[in-house]
């Protein structure tokens, strides 16, 4: 018998899922086409919401650093009304193989009269052109500096 729930009882198992097949052949060509675009915007200094090479945590710099230095590694705000493609970045987050896929592995589940699920910071990741970059694992809401316990603490519901 199979399980109601096979991306969280994956994640719960392995620490990560696969989902094969979300997007369609041609979605997945459309989103890559508008995030090319909107990596070139923003590395040519036409976008202004960015995160650069090779700081992990704000603030950054007002303009690109070149790719010599490691560039950029993140478009930030794709739903912002003066980005290009917006609507399209907004029909793929929001949708509903998204959404589902979301809310199964964060356990809620929209209702009639509620939506529980709350979707935002909607940004895009990117290699960085000349200098390898990754981000060191984090929790955005908890201090580094968190012992075991206190994290433990924060994550409860």
């Amino acid at each position: 018998m199979s399980s109601p729930h096979p991306n969280l009882d994956a994640l719960q198992r392995d620490g990560f899922v696969v989902i094969r097949n979300l997007l369609t052949p041609s979605e997945v060509e459309h989103y890559r086409t508008i995030a090319t675009a909107a990596t070139t915007k923003t590395r040519s200094g036409g976008w202004p919401h960015f995160r650069t090479v090779p700081k992990q945590f704000p603030p950054w710099p007002t303009t690109p650093p070149p790719a010599s230095e490691g560039g950029i590694w993140g478009v930030q705000h794709l739903l912002h009304p003066d980005m290009p493609g917006r609507e399209d970045f907004a029909k793929c987050y929001f949708s509903n193989s998204i959404l589902a896929v979301a809310g199964e592995l964060m356990g809620v589940s929209p209702d009639e009269n509620n939506e529980p699920l709350v979707m935002e910071l909607f940004n895009l990741l990117v290699a960085p052109e000349t200098k390898d970059f990754e981000l060191r694992w984090h929790r955005d809401d908890i201090s580094e500096q968190a012992s075991a316990e206190e994290e433990i603490r924060q994550l409860a519901p």
